[in-house]
């Protein structure tokens, strides 16, 4: 569906986001379909505040997923589109792994039906939005490895297994590859082990952020457990690994793995 029709066909006042009606959310999404980047960019900041805040989504989400999904499948990629872009993958990063609240301790949180219908809706959404990821990463653009990122929490969606089977094929494929960077090949190696592939044959990898990244995969088990451990020996260092912050370590590489650690 395009992103207008989206627009036009959404009964926007019915939904809500996390500031009560979402009838004001089509003039964000209006930014978004011209050309002025700083007010496109706002654009996708106020919208990653209402839509998903704070870890929760409403339900005005869904259908703010599916427009910012088919944006990424018309856009052509221009350098200037960079800050953009980016924002627009963390918004559906976030609601991806929103979406895995449902079978990880939901009943703890004590939600209201409203919360669980919410999460529900932005968990069908699974296949659709993980098949444009996947393309988006398969695509060969600057932002590849950052869509392969954001493609996992939703390919771990219920209705996106054959999608998941596909992808598991291909990042196995792209782990042959001797030219992928140590931040293309960590974020292939924590895919495969987020979507169940076997990591077991990277503990002995000799770069430190590679193992690293294929012990998270298997803890509590000592060895993994002993490989995380021996990263944050050297904090700083691990905190220097990769060319740009990767999502999963956007309050820093370290702090994740004690965490990690912390948790397991």
């Amino acid at each position: 569906m395009k992103p207008r029709i989206i627009i036009r066909d959404t009964d926007w006042a019915a939904l809500a986001h996390a500031y009560g009606s979402a009838a004001d959310i089509p003039q964000q999404l209006t930014v978004l379909l011209g050309e002025d980047l700083d007010d496109m960019a706002e654009a996708v900041r106020e919208l990653h505040m209402a839509v998903v805040h704070q870890g929760r989504v409403f339900s005005a989400t869904p259908a703010v997923v599916r427009f910012l999904t088919q944006l990424l499948n018309e856009w052509d990629y221009e350098e200037s589109l960079d800050e953009v872009i980016t924002l627009v993958l963390y918004v559906l990063y976030e609601a991806g792994w929103a979406a895995q609240w449902e079978g990880r301790g939901l009943e703890d949180h004590d939600l209201e039906d409203d919360d669980l219908a919410a999460i529900r809706a932005v968990g069908d959404l699974g296949d659709e939005v993980s098949s444009t990821l996947l393309m988006c990463a398969r695509r060969r653009w600057p932002h590849d490895t950052t869509a392969l990122e954001v493609a996992v929490p939703w390919l771990l969606t219920p209705g996106a297994e054959g999608t998941r089977a596909i992808a598991l094929d291909w990042i196995r494929g792209e782990l042959t590859r001797s030219d992928l960077s140590r931040t293309e090949r960590a974020v292939h190696v924590l895919a495969l082990g987020d979507l169940g592939g076997d990591v077991r044959g990277f503990l002995e990898c000799p770069d430190p952020a590679i193992r690293t990244c294929a012990a998270l995969a298997l803890l509590p088990e000592p060895h993994a457990h002993a490989v995380v451990a021996a990263a944050l020996d050297d904090p700083e260092a691990a905190n220097e690994w990769f060319d740009y912050t990767l999502f999963r370590f956007i309050y820093g590489v370290s702090d994740y793995l004690a965490e990690a650690l912390n948790t397991t």
